[in-house]
């Protein structure tokens, strides 16, 4: 997980908000009229709750001189830590309850996927939820049943009203096992859902200066009205299709997760994920990471398969238990070249990086456009205080080309195009180019040979993404 936060420092829009809130918070405070919401506040509101436990733990990191690129970088080690713990905390409940072996086979499969190591310590609000619905799961294991509903109950209301469907799932199988009453359900539920309504009332209305709760706001807009499906529709099926094998990575992940439903215990923790993901598949609009809860469970039963056969006697259960081994080999490799790839999708933040290293000293006004500002740039990354960043969107985007002494664009003929039209006629010229992902080439192992490193560089295809420009 640090390797990938190492390799991947910059963020992207859809952990913008959460991002942006975490640097208002440690360096405005309570001036909300400096914070990024005001001006940008994005299609539906989104909690502070979140940016707030982050920023609070910042705090001493700032006091003692970290500056803002080391702070951007410490909040994101701050969500990762979360996560970690989190999936400590499930791996010993699951020692208690499975025994070593499945505890191993766990954090062999777990820790050599790709998508939790490196989205753990982004600020996508389902990795702020992750922590919680994590360690709520951990406590389902082991027999904490109201404790694992409150917790889930809360993260529903405050960050992601999604696990709702999980939470409701869970609650019917207690009841129809006997586990809880009625009563204990409905109090159970009841009292964590007016306290994630109550703090969330208290602090997302302070921050978005009128009364919200943008949980039931989102649900609304994305559910109610059907605008998630302007996003992208996907098949019934693609959650279990495509999205939970891709999570899941090993090749052998679902066969290993048949064979670990003979475990009772196991069917008991897969049945309400199972049903989870069925009923958002309801929904039209698909992505992964709405379901990425789910993926401690699914691995736990995998890892139950896994040691039922790796513990059976004779030469073949031997030589099964090493394909299991070489195939979270394999894995791993896959993990880490997928990191390596997705490094590369950042070209925005490298290019503000890039324009601070090689521009001189002096006041500077510098126009950044929306696909910059999509693919890495955050306010962390604005680190001198005497430029001005200018990410207008307006009509009044000629103006601000007009007055930029440096432009760094991701759509260089859209900025072109206004650079002629905009009054003053200013002229720009090209200092450089920052490249970035654009595809990839598996022939060119092919050509080249498997032992040849130079075609393995080739595989990577890369292409200019951004375009820095200075004024004349």
């Amino acid at each position: 997980m640090a390797g990938q936060l190492w390799l991947a420092p910059y963020t992207k829009v859809e952990e913008s908000f959460n991002m942006q809130a975490i640097h208002d918070m440690v360096y405005f405070g309570r001036d909300l009229a400096q914070y990024d919401h005001i001006e940008f506040p994005g299609v539906v509101p989104r909690t502070f709750l979140g940016a707030l436990t982050v920023a609070s733990a910042l705090k001493a990191a700032v006091a003692a001189g970290v500056g803002k690129v080391g702070v951007q970088m410490l909040a994101r080690g701050a969500i990762g830590l979360a996560n970690w713990l989190a999936v400590c905390y499930f791996r010993r409940a699951v020692q208690s309850r499975f025994g070593r072996a499945v505890s191993f086979w766990l954090a062999v499969l777990l820790y050599t996927q790709f998508h939790l190591t490196f989205y753990a310590t982004r600020s996508l609000p389902n990795m702020l939820a992750l922590p919680l619905a994590t360690y709520a799961q951990a406590n389902l294991i082991t027999g904490k049943l109201p404790r694992a509903i409150s917790v889930l109950t809360f993260a529903a209301v405050v960050f992601r009203a999604e696990l709702a469907m999980l939470v409701a799932p869970l609650c019917l199988q207690a009841l129809l096992a006997g586990r809880m009453s009625f009563r204990d359900v409905v109090v159970t539920g009841a009292t964590a859902g007016m306290l994630g309504l109550a703090a969330s009332v208290f602090v997302d209305s302070f921050f978005w200066r009128e009364l919200t709760v943008p949980e039931i706001t989102s649900v609304y807009f994305n559910a109610v009205l059907g605008k998630a499906a302007e996003w992208g529709v996907e098949p019934a099926h693609r959650y279990f299709s495509l999205h939970l094998p891709k999570l899941l990575l090993n090749p052998l992940a679902l066969p290993l997760v048949a064979a670990g439903c003979v475990d009772a215990r196991v069917r008991t923790l897969l049945g309400p994920h199972m049903a989870f993901i069925a009923l958002y598949s309801l929904q039209g609009h698909k992505e992964w990471r709405f379901v990425v809860y789910s993926v401690p469970v699914f691995t736990l039963a995998a890892a139950r398969g896994a040691t039922a056969i790796s513990l059976r006697k004779g030469a073949i259960a031997r030589v099964a238990g090493l394909v299991v081994l070489a195939s979270a080999a394999a894995t791993l490799a896959l993990s880490l070249l997928m990191g390596l790839v997705s490094a590369e999708n950042y070209p925005g933040g490298t290019a503000l990086a890039v324009l601070h290293q090689a521009a001189p000293e002096g006041a500077a006004i510098v126009y950044m456009d929306v696909g910059v500002c999509m693919t890495g740039v955050t306010r962390f990354q604005q680190v001198r205080d005497d430029w001005i960043y200018d990410k207008s969107e307006d009509d009044g985007v000629d103006d601000a080309v007009a007055r930029a002494d440096y432009a760094v664009v991701a759509d260089r003929e859209a900025f072109l195009a206004r650079v002629a039209e905009a009054p003053g006629d200013p002229q720009f010229e090209l200092r450089t180019t920052v490249r970035g992902y654009a595809g990839l080439n598996p022939h060119a192992v092919v050509a080249g040979g498997l032992t040849n490193l130079d075609a393995w560089a080739d595989v990577l295809v890369l292409a200019d993404k951004v375009w820095i420009y200075q004024r004349v």
